[in-house]
């Protein structure tokens, strides 16, 4: 299990994953199976996502891919462009959304946050916006819930 979530890391690896249809796969798993661990290898999925659209913006130059060789041009050559036309996550986010919030197991709802954490617009479906995704969902329902008092461990707060 530790094995998915460390190449998960690998820059080469998650292209691979993401190109390859890899990532409807891993999310039917977890929604069929809630596996937490496959959950925290798609969070890894997201986090090179985001970390990747920042450096083609341009933005966060401090910030840094783990096993990244830092020459995304080559995979990305028209920039951020080419990142909007493979849209990786638009597809899944309202899926993530609603697993999020049927789920009952916390360490899961954790990963699930922390993919949606990871996303930016540009992950979103075409014209759709978070308003979109948060009220077609009822998440705002679910984070309501979530901050309630004593309802909620920490990491989730």
């Amino acid at each position: 299990a530790a094995l998915i979530v460390n190449i998960t890391l690998s820059q080469k690896i998650a292209l691979q994953i993401l190109h390859l249809n890899g990532l409807t796969h891993m999310l039917n798993h977890v929604r069929n199976h809630k596996d937490q661990i496959l959950a925290k290898s798609i969070r890894n999925l997201s986090e090179w996502t985001i970390v990747l659209q920042k450096e083609l913006f341009g933005i966060g130059n401090d910030i840094t891919l783990p096993n990244s060789t830092g020459s995304f041009n080559l995979f990305f050559p028209e920039g951020l462009e080419s990142y909007k036309k493979l849209r990786f996550w638009c597809d899944h986010v309202k899926d993530i959304v609603k697993l999020c919030t049927n789920c009952e197991n916390q360490d899961l709802i954790v990963e699930l946050l922390g993919i949606l954490h990871n996303l930016s617009v540009l992950d979103l479906p075409s014209a759709s916006s978070w308003h979109d995704v948060i009220t077609s969902c009822m998440f705002h329902s679910f984070i309501e819930k979530l901050l309630l008092p004593c309802t909620s461990p920490p990491d989730i707060l």
